[in-house]
């Protein structure tokens, strides 16, 4: 009996598993990653587009802490994915973008702060957190943001 039709279709079919496997890796790969804006014009067009806050991170090449934090918090799947969902986010330079922290009120790495499209505080995260205490105020942000939406809406419809 000729075994090279079977050989050959057992190479095709793993084949296509590991191609179907490299393509589910690169995509859960993709998945654990912060959907980081380009710069905070972008962000703000699509935070009004989106009505999500901007999320802000600000760090330095030279910090351990910011690195720590990108590596141990941001970059762990279910917080990426819960950055991705509700806010857009927003990778600083302390040094690069000094006016932004100057303005902001930087004076510690890594930092983060929730602003809103109005550019109204919603929070001001300062040092490296483990995720889940990161995440607790994060979440707080967000209720902060849809009280002042649900104010805004208020004020709205009230004056009309």
């Amino acid at each position: 009996m000729d075994r090279r039709p079977l050989a050959k279709f057992c190479l095709a079919l793993l084949v296509c598993l590991t191609a179907t496997t490299a393509v589910t890796a690169a995509d859960k790969a993709a998945a654990k990653k912060v959907d980081w804006q380009p710069n905070l014009t972008a962000a703000h067009k699509q935070s009004l587009k989106t009505g999500k806050p901007i999320l802000l991170v600000f760090g330095a090449d030279w910090c351990f802490f910011c690195h720590k934090l990108e590596r141990e918090t941001l970059n762990e799947a279910n917080m990426a994915k819960f950055i991705n969902s509700n806010f857009i986010a927003v990778k600083l330079d302390l040094e690069k973008d000094e006016e932004a922290a100057k303005i902001l009120k930087v004076k510690s790495l890594p930092a983060t702060i929730v602003v809103n499209s109005d550019a109204d505080m919603l929070a001001n995260i300062v040092g490296y957190q483990k995720s889940e205490s990161y995440a607790k105020n994060l979440r707080t942000a967000l209720r902060m943001h849809q009280k002042l939406r649900q104010v805004s809406a208020e004020k709205t419809t009230t004056t009309k």
